[in-house]
């Protein structure tokens, strides 16, 4: 059975496929740039951008544990876009030098 087969009699979505719609529109925005996913004034998902509502395939800004990427200090940036074994000589030289960790 499909995730999406039972939708609960309320009509809504269960918060699994919440989370699975929302995986699936971002793999459809990452396919194809500038297309339009959104849901009309009945709650149907249409690709027409004339009948309003967000775009639900538009690019998410990037987070860290759900902490925006603009957000987050310098330190924070570093971790998440360079793999920990290539700041190790970084590091070891900072240490050398008797310097405190760049801010």
């Amino acid at each position: 059975m499909s995730r999406l087969s039972s939708i609960p009699e309320s009509g809504t979505f269960t918060p699994e496929q919440k989370e699975y719609l929302a995986g699936f529109f971002e793999g459809v925005a990452r396919r194809c740039p500038g297309v339009f996913v959104g849901t009309n004034g009945d709650g149907m998902i249409t690709a027409d951008p004339a009948q309003g509502g967000p775009n639900l395939a538009a690019p998410k800004e990037k987070t860290i544990f759900g902490t925006p990427l603009s957000d987050v200090t310098k330190q924070e940036r570093w971790k998440h876009e360079e793999h920990p074994l290539d700041g190790w000589d970084r590091i070891l030289a900072h240490a050398e030098a008797d310097k405190r960790p760049p801010r």
